[in-house]
């Protein structure tokens, strides 16, 4: 073999690589969107549906306690009681935010990249011969071997 031939083989090796990388890439950021696009439309849709309640439920509280010389502590009751609900909601959607890492698959395969670039292998292969999936696979490729033949 050639330097020539050795160096165009490596090229296209790096080529193919980043070919899947991008392919990777491209399907995480067409996932991320469609799950960005259905929790912001859940979001909108839940928010008005609960406001509608919220607004129902205070009138018939408002009209049942009218009369009482308790209602404006009812009222004030209900203030602070939204405004413990809306902080826990807020608080619930900065942590689904910062639970999401969008695309993690990609980051891991880049810094796998490098590792083996350097020598180094920072994850496990993804099955091992001692895996339950490993045992599956390579009996399931015995089978199709043995079927083959006939």
């Amino acid at each position: 073999m050639s330097l020539g031939q050795n160096s165009k083989e490596l090229l296209g090796t790096v080529a193919a690589m980043l070919s899947n990388r991008v392919e990777l890439i491209s399907l995480e950021l067409a996932e991320e969107r469609e799950r960005l696009v259905s929790v912001v439309m859940y979001a909108i849709a839940t928010a008005i549906l609960a406001a509608f309640f919220l607004l129902g439920l205070s009138f018939l509280i408002l009209m049942l306690v009218w009369d009482s010389p308790y209602r404006f502590a009812v009222i004030g009751g209900m203030t602070v009681f939204y405004a413990i609900v809306a902080m826990f909601c807020v608080a619930r959607v900065k942590s689904l935010f910062a639970e999401a890492i969008p695309f993690a698959s990609s980051i891991q395969v880049f810094k796998d990249d490098a590792a083996k670039i350097k020598g180094e292998l920072l994850t496990a292969p993804p099955f091992t011969e001692d895996s339950p999936a490993a045992r599956s696979t390579s009996a399931s490729s015995s089978n199709d071997n043995r079927s083959k033949e006939f």
